[in-house]
């Protein structure tokens, strides 16, 4: 399997990777006004936050870890 893994057959999907050092045991989610932020741990737990400056926050640092990843 390549390294754009599940995505290798989404040719409109932009993959890129972070260096190994960078583990984040979450996810998040930026969609509008709100931020989604999932902890994967031993159960799952979901914060939504309904903040236009939250999530402009959360886009910007989508951003700037894209910028520094691999394509």
């Amino acid at each position: 399997m390549s390294r754009r893994g599940l995505y290798a057959e989404q040719p409109l999907v932009k993959v890129c990777f972070l260096p190994q050092n960078f583990n984040f045991p979450t996810s998040t989610w930026v969609y509008g006004d709100y931020a989604v932020i999932f902890i994967v741990v031993e159960e799952i737990t979901l914060i939504r936050i309904h903040s236009h400056s939250v999530a402009k926050v959360y886009l910007n640092f989508f951003n700037e870890l894209w910028n520094i990843s691999k394509k």
